[in-house]
């Protein structure tokens, strides 16, 4: 049988610390935060910094969007097609700061970091997924599918 305790509001506003809790360190009332555990493959991590590489060379002009097709999902090579413009020649080349991974699921990763343009620091931001690619024929035998990572979002602040 469980057992309910009504507070007033100034009970719950202000915590008590019981006398039996020893206080040493740590808090009593905070729980214990642990640090997630960095279970990102560096095989990923590596294709996310050379996908944001990429992201930045293309959206300067200083590579063509289609070199990003083995390592992105075809929509993302067309939104970037059609949002680089015509060259600047004063324009400054980006360079990526830092790079940072986060895993939501096992088959996804979030990709988030800082880039540089001259004397302004922006954001970029950018998911890589799993995703069936269909590989092409090899030796007359059927095409076939295969999970491979692929850039599938991306963000430039």
């Amino acid at each position: 049988m469980s057992r309910l305790t009504i507070r007033t509001l100034a009970e719950v506003q202000t915590p008590r610390v019981s006398a039996r809790v020893p206080v040493t360190g740590v808090s009593a009332l905070t729980p214990m935060r642990q640090r997630p555990r960095d279970d990102v493959d560096p095989a990923v991590r590596e294709l996310g910094m050379r996908a944001m590489h990429l992201v930045l060379e293309v959206v300067d002009r200083r590579r063509p969007p289609a070199q990003l097709a083995p390592i992105a999902v075809p929509h993302i090579i067309d939104q970037l097609r059609a949002s680089v413009g015509p060259r600047a020649t004063s324009r400054t080349a980006a360079t990526l700061r830092r790079v940072h991974v986060q895993w939501p699921r096992p088959d996804a990763a979030e990709i988030f970091g800082t880039y540089q343009r001259g004397d302004r620091v922006q954001a970029i931001a950018g998911r890589i997924e799993r995703v069936p690619v269909r590989l092409p024929t090899v030796d007359g035998r059927p095409r076939r599918t295969e999970l491979r990572w692929q850039l599938v979002a991306v963000n430039l602040g």
